[in-house]
């Protein structure tokens, strides 16, 4: 799927090497739990996985729906330590992956100090680690504008915090992408949103590049 050229921009080099020593870690919510029009499906993370898990030497994942950075204690750092206790060797850890968009909508005021606590834990537990956020989550709904604030906040901080943002929201979650509720992938959309995310991370296209990969916004 081809992103397009104006959403690829400020980053110089993300080194992607795609070989048995790349492992993943992949944190989310509904969109990655599968959610779909008041059912479950596979999500765009488990389409992702049927076309690339073997480039993968390990690959954990933790989602629950209804999670975010800033949301009580339904917080994706949460998530992650419970990922924490089952990985062995933690310096092994290339990439961690998070996707992210609308459930901190309402805690706008707390969102960045939320990245801030969960990408500082990244850091000090994953030394190795590449981290990925992805606010690719979407509405039609009227909570729009507050959604389109949390990706600001999100792509704002991502400089200063040191991790590498993907976004492009509007392009793959679109007309007949997004469920009738407003909020959730259809099917098409999963996979869309799968076929976008294995391009950003460079899976099957950037081996031993220099190059970032496609997608890439900071």
């Amino acid at each position: 799927m081809e992103i397009p050229q104006s959403n690829i921009g400020g980053l110089d080099k993300v080194p992607i090497i795609n070989d048995e020593q790349r492992s993943f870690i992949f944190i989310g919510d509904s969109y990655q739990v599968g959610a779909f029009c008041g059912k479950e499906e596979f999500s765009w993370l488990d389409y992702l996985l049927l076309a690339h898990e073997d480039e993968m030497e390990k690959m954990y994942r933790n989602e629950i729906s209804g999670y975010g950075f800033a949301k009580s204690e339904i917080k994706f750092i949460n998530l992650l330590k419970e990922v924490d206790a089952i990985v062995d060797d933690k310096d092994s850890i290339t990439d961690v992956v998070t996707i992210c968009g609308y459930n901190d909508q309402n805690c706008l005021d707390y969102l960045y100090d939320g990245i801030k606590t969960y990408v500082e834990h990244i850091r000090a537990t994953y030394p190795n680690a590449r981290i990925w956020i992805f606010p690719v989550e979407w509405t039609t709904n009227e909570n729009l504008e507050r959604v389109k604030k949390v990706h600001e906040i999100v792509k704002g901080a991502a400089d200063e915090l040191g991790y590498i943002v993907c976004t492009d929201p509007e392009y793959v979650i679109m007309g007949d992408r997004i469920c009738p509720d407003g909020i959730h992938p259809t099917v098409a959309g999963q996979i869309a949103l799968g076929n976008a995310i294995a391009e950003a991370l460079g899976l099957s296209r950037y081996v031993h590049s220099d190059e970032p990969a496609n997608g890439l916004y900071t």
